[in-house]
């Protein structure tokens, strides 16, 4: 799931926006890399920002985010836009 970057621009910008505004990362949206794993530690990021990310991803997106997939699924803003665009599809 890592190396997919077929999810247009557009959708990867929002879900970075989203993601810096649902765990109010103190960083601007364009400094965080789509590829960049969110939960190595380097963010700073914990369980409790997984949840508000998946809970804000399901809301925004209305998409159903399944707990056996949540971890890969949140890993990243590219992996995050290539879980909508497949749930979409």
């Amino acid at each position: 799931m890592q190396g997919e970057r077929n999810a247009p621009r557009e959708l990867r910008e929002r879900i970075r926006e989203m993601v810096v505004r649902a765990v109010c990362l103190k960083i601007p949206p364009e400094s965080l890399p789509f590829d960049r794993l969110l939960f190595d530690g380097s963010l700073g990021l914990d369980s409790i920002d997984a949840l508000e990310i998946a809970v804000t991803v399901e809301k925004e997106f209305k998409v159903r985010l399944d707990e056996k997939e949540a971890r890969d699924v949140l890993s990243s803003v590219e992996t995050i836009a290539a879980f909508i665009e497949r749930t979409r599809n």
